[in-house]
Parts: C-alpha cells; sequence; structure tokens
C-alpha cells in the first residue's frame, strides 16, 4: 500500500466549506498532517519486529545457559555431598 501525502489546503478548504471557520480549519488540517507524519509505517513495523525476535532469541540463550550452569553447579554441590557422607 503506498502512501499518500496528505493534502492540507484541500482539508482545509473542504472544512471551510463545511462551515468551520478559516482558522479552526487551518489547525486541524495541520492537526492531521501531523498525526500522520507521526503514524508507522509497515517497514517501521517490520524492522520493530525484527529487532524484538532477536532480542527473545537472546534471551532465550541467556536462559538456557543459566539453566545449563546451574545445574552443573546443583551437582557438583550433590557429588560433592555424597562424597563427603559414609
Amino acid at each position: 500500500m503506498a502512501a499518500t501525502a496528505f493534502d492540507t489546503l484541500k482539508t482545509a478548504d473542504d472544512l471551510k466549506a463545511a462551515g468551520i471557520e478559516e482558522p479552526h480549519a487551518r489547525a486541524i488540517a495541520s492537526a492531521i498532517a501531523a498525526r500522520d507524519a507521526q503514524a508507522s509505517t509497515k517497514s517501521d513495523l517490520e524492522a520493530l519486529e525484527a529487532r524484538i525476535a532477536e532480542r527473545i532469541a537472546d534471551a532465550k540463550f541467556t536462559m538456557l545457559a543459566t539453566m545449563v550452569g546451574v545445574v552443573i553447579a546443583a551437582n557438583g554441590v550433590l557429588f560433592a555431598l555424597l562424597k563427603l557422607t559414609p
């Protein structure tokens, strides 16, 4: 879907034709244009999705590495206790 430019002059003219005073019509058209300028595009959302997926993968790896470390440490403690008990 291609992005189209927002025509503030036409919108202001349409609002004036609908009975809104010119200063208000211009302010409304400017506010709509500013909101459209801040809207996210599909490529913005795809880039965000890729960054989130990367962070999730990093978190999974960190969690797995931590779990392996805990298991190894627990086994070490268990073997030490077994060796110390008669």
